[in-house]
């Protein structure tokens, strides 16, 4: 699978994209990428004036969960320091085909081998996959660093991190123009947690309404 234009120059000899998930509604002029290599996870977001860019080796993840609903997809990585990245509303892989090469990527760095649990239902499907505890030899002690990247704003502490406001999720919905596409991407967003009932009956009689 091709790197997103700007990303080839930044990775390793012998790195090679395998996974690479762009998002599929942007609230900015390009949209945040989630790639797979075949030695790490990066998270990329281009910009007209540059980029941001982390990443996580493998062999310093600790836990990754996915989900993928009817029109979009989502991914949270934790790296053995406690550190987590979220990206949302992103274009789904192939379901099977990727929890196998997380699976296989994360057992080729573990001691022992990894957990793996998954869902499906009619609309969802989910997996999540971590290193046992014996496997972690890095890890740090303390409160762990969770770190959001959201749509709009970049990296949040744990003592800002928020829900997606209103305007930011009407922003979203403004975007589709099928009502129910747009319902069913709310109620997935409620679903992940990133926004709250209140917002989710809101912004779903709007979308209703200007049918």
């Amino acid at each position: 699978m091709r790197c997103p234009k700007g990303l080839d120059e930044l990775l390793y000899p012998r790195e090679e994209c395998i996974f690479a998930l762009k998002q599929r509604i942007c609230l900015e002029a390009k949209c945040k990428w989630a790639i797979f290599t075949n030695m790490r996870f990066i998270f990329y977001d281009p910009s007209i004036i540059g980029y941001k860019m982390r990443d996580v080796p493998y062999a310093k993840m600790r836990r990754l969960k996915f989900s993928s609903g009817l029109f979009f997809a989502s991914v949270m990585v934790e790296s053995e320091s406690g550190d987590r990245v979220w990206v949302t509303m992103l274009k789904k892989p192939p379901f099977d085909e990727f929890m196998d090469f997380i699976v296989e990527k994360l057992n080729e760095v573990a001691i022992e081998p990894v957990r793996v649990t998954s869902g499906r239902t009619l609309v969802w499907k989910r997996f999540e996959v971590e290193k046992p505890k014996e496997s972690i030899v890095r890890a740090t002690s303390g409160t762990a660093d969770d770190i959001m990247w959201d749509e709009s704003v970049g990296v949040r502490k744990p003592e800002t991190a928020r829900y997606m406001s209103e305007r930011e999720v009407m922003e979203v919905v403004s975007k589709i123009r099928d009502p129910f596409e747009a319902v069913a991407v709310l109620k997935e967003l409620r679903e992940e947690g990133r926004i709250t009932a209140e917002t989710y009956e809101r912004v779903k009689d709007y979308v209703l309404k200007r049918r």
